[in-house]
């Protein structure tokens, strides 16, 4: 946890436990950021609990569905509800806009690998987009993890995803298995592929 911090007056509930999920539970738990988190393999719990961030972690073409099936429940009052694809805008969130505050999209522009090791996500840009009154929102949250918030009101998110997943799915989660592997055979830093790469790329 982050002791040097006060707990965020903020409660999120995750919906989805898969990669980006656990990562994010993970990072909230190191900030101290309430959470509770759901498998969606099971569906979405019958009673959302209070919270201030519905958090949909979820596969792209899952979102419409959920939306349609929340928007059937009882929400708990003012939620901002965002999801985190790249590849979709709040737009697909439609059907809860008449039963919350607002909506926003929030995607982490890195590489996330299923290891299972927690991911602090400092220094990561997050693309967000939505309703203002859920941006407010969302950037004390990923000011709370040391992110960053990239605001845009207009994204080609053609281009947008095809540059995300050339990230996720290329050299730097390459690198950064090989980088954990070294560590992991106990191979000193300097050796390692980021310390040799440096000699050969500048920084400035």
């Amino acid at each position: 946890a982050d002791h040097g911090a006060r707990p965020l007056p903020m409660k999120v509930v995750i919906i989805g436990k898969g990669q980006v999920g656990r990562a994010l539970a993970a990072a909230f738990r190191k900030r101290d950021i309430a959470y509770r988190s759901f498998s969606y393999r099971v569906g979405l719990p019958k009673r959302i609990p209070q919270c201030d961030l519905l958090l949909l972690c979820i596969r792209d073409a899952q979102l419409a569905g959920a939306a349609a099936t929340l928007a059937q429940a009882k929400l708990p009052a003012g939620l901002i509800v965002a999801h985190v694809a790249g590849a979709l805008g709040p737009e697909v969130l439609a059907p809860l806009a008449p039963h919350c505050q607002g909506l926003a999209q929030m995607h982490p522009y890195c590489s996330i690998l299923s290891t299972g090791h927690a991911q602090a996500f400092r220094g990561v840009p997050f693309l967000v987009t939505g309703h203002a009154s859920a941006l407010s929102v969302i950037r004390r949250l990923l000011s709370r993890l040391r992110a960053h918030a990239v605001v845009v009101r207009r994204v080609d998110r053609a281009a947008y995803h095809l540059s995300a997943a050339l990230l996720a799915n290329g050299a730097v989660a390459l690198l950064s298995k090989a980088e954990q592997l070294l560590e992991t055979a106990g191979v000193p830093a300097r050796f390692r592929p980021r310390a040799i790469l440096r000699r050969f790329i500048p920084t400035s």
